[in-house]
């Protein structure tokens, strides 16, 4: 584990003199008793951070909507990636918190994810339009022969039986499948 050195500002305003009248890093080092690594720490230049405005914010803004990449914005106003993504959301973010902010049920967390609470509403709509017998394309998990996992695959999986909470359906190797209405009404959102 490496042990930081504490050093008063008077060193280190004298070890920045030192670094600009070029003075060997290593000489310096020597000269106040530290690391060569803090040396380069307390000398290297930092770039000042570049004032984003809210004009700047809401060309970017723009310049995505039109369909111009991350890349190309953080270019062309000179701030890193993750900024620009930071600042503007994707133009189909947008669409989908726009809607959800119309039904006034929409929370948006931390990370700027855009959580719509599935209602009463949606769960018994889900469950009047499953039908016994009834096919449907769904996610499985596919296994080799060893029983490790290989990924998703859609199957066409037949409805067997309808309950409260929870739809049964059968694969077409004849095993059975459990999903509960609610992870079917969140399959079934296009976000």
């Amino acid at each position: 584990m490496a042990v930081r050195e504490r050093i008063t500002g008077e060193v280190i305003e004298a070890i920045r003199q030192d670094r600009k009248a070029g003075m060997p890093v290593r000489e310096i080092a020597e000269k106040y008793g530290v690391s060569i690594v803090t040396v380069y720490c307390r000398t290297r230049s930092r770039r000042p951070r570049k004032a984003v405005t809210e004009e700047m914010i809401d060309q970017m803004q723009r310049d995505r909507d039109d369909g111009m990449d991350i890349h190309s914005i953080s270019r062309k106003y000179g701030i890193s990636q993750p900024s620009v993504c930071g600042y503007t959301e994707s133009p189909k973010k947008r669409k989908h918190l726009e809607e959800a902010q119309k039904r006034g049920n929409c929370f948006v967390l931390r990370n700027g994810r855009v959580m719509i609470p599935i209602t009463p509403e949606e769960i018994e709509a889900k469950r009047a339009s499953l039908r016994v017998g009834e096919r449907m394309g769904l996610p499985v998990m596919q296994y080799d022969d060893s029983g490790l996992q290989l990924g998703w695959k859609v199957e066409r999986c037949r409805v067997e039986h309808v309950s409260r909470h929870v739809v049964v359906f059968r694969r077409p190797n004849g095993r059975p499948e459990h999903r509960t209405v609610v992870e079917l009404c969140q399959a079934g959102r296009k976000v």
